[in-house]
């Protein structure tokens, strides 16, 4: 007899549900994505590592946290540099310079025995670039400034020339300047015939040519020298018949250049080589230095000159020196000379007035030197 089921019973049983497995490609591609997630999961962590590395020993990564002064990791450069200070030291170049006048040179002081033009040797110390020492750098490269340096033209005394007084001339293109020594062509101890003394006339003529020249090679791009002198700074400096020289281009009226801003003149006196006079109007500032036991140029000459000059003045007596020896050879006095003649420089080149009361206490040397400006 056939049993009906209760209601809600199902007609037969139900069969067991059959578990369907992926296919093989399906299997590969969900196997080399685990696969991938586990490389990218360690390449994560070694990210992370290097970056810790690098914040720590100075790698391209900026570091966390500063770097200390003590670090070996060297140091940012930079485009930009120091300012340079105008008044050194430098380095000292040297260029040595031909320039000849329209003027001629006779028998017998030619070497060829015929006339011969009148040529100029100039010694042409300047500021240059490296690390300053106790000779000349001879074509060395200049250390150009904004504006350029003051030039000062330096006359030497008879029967000398510029390098007796290196050292002198150095110093004060250690401190800042271009300067000229100026090798007169009559007057040298190298002269044809012997030296002329009677050429100083012609002098201040030669001094005028060689800033004229000096003036024009400042502007001539392919110079050495180019930019590298202020044209509107300029002192001559002399000694003995050069301090006469630069006397009668800076104050006398037969000759005088209006250039001209300043001047140092050592151990000099006033000469008559024109038809002019003493004292031009509106006189630039003047150092007189003079040995007191100087017998070839006597103190009276320079008293006379520091007296009669109506501007601005100062006095070096220098009290145990000669003639030659506080400019040409390395004492005390000559480096009393030097430190009052570069701060008179400074002051009226380079208007750093400051440097008045400086040369005032450098001139003052017990046993050494005494230094006096007028009111």
């Amino acid at each position: 007899m056939n049993k009906s089921r209760k209601a809600g019973d199902k007609s037969k049983k139900p069969t067991k549900k059959q578990k369907v497995y992926p296919s093989r490609p399906v299997r590969l591609l969900r196997s080399f994505s685990f696969l991938l997630l586990i490389v990218l999961i360690g390449l994560t962590i070694l990210l992370v590592h290097y970056k810790n590395v690098f914040n720590t020993v100075g790698g391209t990564t900026k570091p966390s946290m500063p770097i200390s002064s003590s670090s070996t990791t060297a140091p940012t450069t930079t485009t930009s540099t120091a300012p340079i200070n105008p008044n050194g030291p430098f380095a000292v170049g040297l260029s040595v310079m031909n320039f000849t006048e329209n003027r001629l040179i006779y028998p017998p002081h030619t070497s060829t025995g015929n006339p011969e033009p009148r040529v100029i040797v100039t010694y042409i110390r300047y500021p240059a670039v490296g690390s300053p020492g106790a000779g000349d750098n001879q074509g060395a490269k200049p250390e150009h400034i904004k504006g350029g340096y003051p030039l000062v033209v330096f006359a030497p005394g008879y029967d000398l020339v510029p390098n007796d007084y290196a050292h002198l001339l150095r110093t004060w293109a250690r401190a800042g300047y271009v300067v000229a020594g100026v090798v007169f062509p009559l007057t040298n101890p190298n002269t044809p015939g012997g030296p002329y003394e009677n050429d100083i006339v012609n002098q201040p003529y030669d001094i005028s040519f060689v800033i004229q020249s000096l003036l024009k090679i400042n502007s001539t791009p392919s110079n050495l020298l180019y930019n590298l002198i202020n044209p509107s700074e300029i002192a001559v400096a002399g000694h003995s018949d050069g301090a006469e020289t630069a006397m009668a281009i800076t104050y006398d009226t037969c000759c005088s250049d209006s250039l001209i801003k300043a001047a140092i003149i050592m151990s000099g006196q006033e000469l008559n080589l024109g038809s002019g006079s003493y004292y031009v109007p509106s006189p630039v500032p003047l150092l007189a230095v003079q040995g007191m036991e100087d017998e070839i140029n006597p103190p009276v000459f320079t008293n006379q000159l520091y007296q009669e000059d109506p501007g601005t003045k100062y006095l070096l007596e220098l009290l145990n020196a000669g003639h030659y020896s506080p400019y040409t050879t390395q004492t005390q006095a000559e480096s009393v000379v030097g430190q009052v003649t570069t701060d008179f420089l400074n002051a009226y080149l380079k208007q750093q007035t400051a440097q008045i009361s400086e040369m005032a206490t450098a001139g003052e040397v017990p046993n050494v030197a005494s230094f006096t400006q007028s009111s």
